[in-house]
């Protein structure tokens, strides 16, 4: 898959999610003014569509801006040249994080008692 595919797809997805924020925001502000969600046509919502076309203008405005286009092209680009780790490598990886997790889960709860109990003493004196 080239860069720009993979950067038009990326791009979808932020402004499928631009929509869903500001679908709930204008939902939330509809309702704090009072302001009942009108209907349009039965099936589509005011807000739902205010919040399509303000996505599509933001994805929009950021795409056609080369600054933006440009950093996120060479994101792709650079993403691409990372050496990800095989199956084997991740899960070695995964059981030493597991592993050095629970050493320490152990080791704080030890400091935890052992200055809980010194707590105890020191303050109620037996």
């Amino acid at each position: 898959m080239s860069n720009r595919r993979v950067l038009l797809f990326c791009w979808l997805a932020l402004a499928a999610l631009l929509w869903k924020v500001f679908a709930e925001a204008l939902g939330y502000g509809f309702g704090v003014a009072g302001i009942a969600n009108p209907q349009l046509g039965g099936a589509v919502d005011a807000t739902g569509l205010i919040a399509v076309a303000a996505a599509a203008g933001v994805s929009m405005l950021l795409w056609k801006r080369k600054e933006v286009y440009d950093f996120c092209y060479e994101t792709v680009d650079e993403t691409r040249k990372v050496v990800w780790p095989n199956r084997k490598e991740t899960r070695d990886n995964t059981i030493v994080v597991i592993v050095c997790s629970v050493i320490m889960a152990l080791i704080l709860g030890g400091f935890d008692l052992v200055w809980a109990k010194l707590s105890n003493f020191i303050l109620t004196g037996a």
